[in-house]
């Protein structure tokens, strides 16, 4: 929570991510673990994640793990 805070207050712009109490895990089914390391160039990481991961790597390199 203090990271979302820091991360939103640094760009001045409200957080839209939700923090939720842990509950239970379940972890997802093995063909979906691991799945954008697994499979890159499907189109739902082409559409979704890469966008996501370039906007991290642009606006919070200096924070942002590699």
């Amino acid at each position: 929570m203090l990271m979302i805070d820091h991360i939103a207050t640094e760009s001045g712009a409200p957080a839209r991510t939700m923090v939720l109490p842990f509950v239970a895990f379940k972890p997802s089914e093995a063909r979906y673990q691991n799945y954008y390391r697994s499979n890159p160039d499907r189109p739902f990481c082409r559409r979704y994640i890469d966008p996501k991961l370039d906007y991290i790597r642009r606006n919070f390199a200096a924070i942002a793990r590699p």
